[in-house]
């Protein structure tokens, strides 16, 4: 099973940023070397998030012309929002994020956020995906990187392989 992953709007920096052995550089070389693939949307509003950080969305549908990533359709994000609980079961205030990780069956989360990240690791937010690894977040700091954490990205990457096609 491909390993899919969801980008909050809050590491589209990061996503885009271009210094060598940053959380962005990483993740990318981890999509583009094949092992993962990105689920986004044009719409919803995750796609209005999206659009606001224009190097972000084309990278995504560079991503999407590539293979390396999937759109997911506003019908499956709504359907999907159904079943996401309320607070206080849900402590973040991303529901759409956590939508679009269950419509998409993503497995790996990139965000700054600690609350969405434990969010997307809880069970009773979000259901296990039958046949897949659990749920975890990559989660990301505001301070600049030190080798410690690129260290222990790169490690988190690396255990996240695909081993069949999407």
């Amino acid at each position: 099973m491909c390993v899919r992953s969801v980008v909050d709007a809050n590491a589209f920096g990061h996503l885009v940023h271009t210094s060598r052995g940053t959380a962005g550089d990483q993740f990318r070389s981890w999509i583009e070397r094949g092992d993962g693939m990105i689920v986004y949307s044009n719409e919803t509003q995750y796609g209005i998030e999206l659009k606001r950080v224009q190097n972000a969305y084309l990278l995504l549908q560079h991503y999407f012309q590539s293979g390396k990533a999937r759109r997911i359709a506003r019908s499956e994000i709504l359907e999907a929002q159904e079943s996401i609980p309320s607070p206080p079961i849900r402590r973040s205030d991303d529901p759409h994020v956590l939508a679009l990780a269950a419509a998409g069956a993503a497995t790996v989360l990139m965000s700054r956020d600690q609350a969405l990240c434990s969010d997307f690791g809880n069970t009773s937010v979000l259901p296990r995906i039958p046949g897949a690894a659990s749920r975890r977040a990559l989660p990301l700091r505001d301070r600049p990187d030190d080798t410690r954490g690129r260290s222990l990205r790169r490690q988190f990457l690396n255990r996240r392989r695909c081993t069949s096609e999407c």
